[in-house]
């Protein structure tokens, strides 16, 4: 883990991520499932409380201003991210810090003294999503740190009032470097154990009041290891192809293809819990029907290979 990037630093670029990386709406679609579990909810609650700083579950490489005021965010960025002569500024600072971060935590100090760090959050190579932490000071700030910052800000800005950033500025968190690099420390464990359990998350969230839906859940896990599609499972509940795939998207956010997948990797991945049990076996009893298929499903959904897998779960 790299703890911190200075400033004189050289520019950064970004670390490609894996090309089983998801994009666009369906990078946002796994972060906001993730941010949904009630795993992810205790955990983030517990942080909060112990470091007193903001927890934020983000799809990697978004530009997001992230500066808000509240129990945990920071008053001092979020007035200067209401002002657009100091936001953009903000902005950049924060996104540098998430390209920086490719497959490590990264810490950044921005041009105000105050560091934010990215934990990337791992399937495999592939980096499903980034912890954001922040914003914190590792020491106590100066009335001469203040002074020099205020005037560079009035460079940008001659309306910033400094008695309206001084308080927000001097009740910013200051954490020890040591307590700090360990709260990353366990970051980085929570990431990979939220990146483990992920696509149980996903087909857990896939919850619907409709009892048609409940009835096709219910029969995809009697025959999970048939042959079985999306019209064997229209028929099953007595609906049409088309009508039933739209009301199980609409009802439960998946394609039913991308659920059936996903359910019959967590079958292969509780049979693959048996370290005698041959990765073979487990694919054929989940439903697939070859072991490439099983493979390249496996890869996409996990971002590894299955014998990888076994080996981060230790079961090899």
């Amino acid at each position: 883990m790299t703890f911190f990037e200075h400033p004189a630093a050289p520019r950064w670029m970004p670390v490609p991520v894996g090309d089983g990386a998801p994009n666009g709406a369906a990078a946002e679609e796994l972060v906001a499932r993730l941010r949904g579990a009630e795993v992810f909810g205790q955990f983030k609650a517990a942080f909060e409380l112990i470091a007193g700083v903001e927890l934020r579950l983000a799809v990697p490489g978004n530009r997001e201003l992230a500066s808000r005021d509240g129990p945990h965010g920071n008053a001092f960025c979020a007035l200067l991210a209401a002002r657009p002569a100091t936001a953009e500024r903000c902005r950049a600072c924060q996104c540098a810090a998430r390209e920086a971060a490719g497959r490590q935590t990264r810490t950044r100090r921005c041009f105000a003294g105050l560091c934010e760090s990215v934990v990337p959050v791992r399937m495999g190579e592939t980096v499903v999503a980034q912890f954001e932490v922040g914003q914190v000071r590792l020491a106590p700030p100066s009335p001469a740190q203040f002074d020099r910052l205020v005037r560079r800000l009035q460079r940008w800005d001659p309306d910033v009032e400094e008695g309206r950033i001084r308080a927000g500025y001097f009740r910013t968190r200051v954490i020890e470097p040591r307590k700090y690099r360990a709260l990353l420390r366990m970051l980085e464990g929570f990431g990979g154990y939220l990146a483990l359990v992920s696509n149980g998350l996903v087909v857990a969230a896939a919850a619907s009041h409709q009892p048609v839906i409940e009835r096709a859940k219910t029969f995809v896990d009697a025959n999970i290891g048939a042959r079985i599609g999306l019209g064997a499972v229209a028929r099953a509940v007595e609906r049409t192809p088309c009508y039933f795939c739209k009301l199980f998207r609409r009802e439960t956010g998946l394609r039913f293809t991308d659920y059936l997948t996903r359910r019959r990797i967590e079958k292969a991945k509780q049979l693959l819990l048996d370290p005698h049990a041959r990765i073979g076996e487990a694919a054929y009893a989940a439903g697939f029907q070859s072991l490439s298929q099983f493979n390249r499903a496996f890869k996409r959904v996990m971002g590894e290979q299955p014998t990888t897998w076994r080996e981060h779960t230790g079961l090899h």
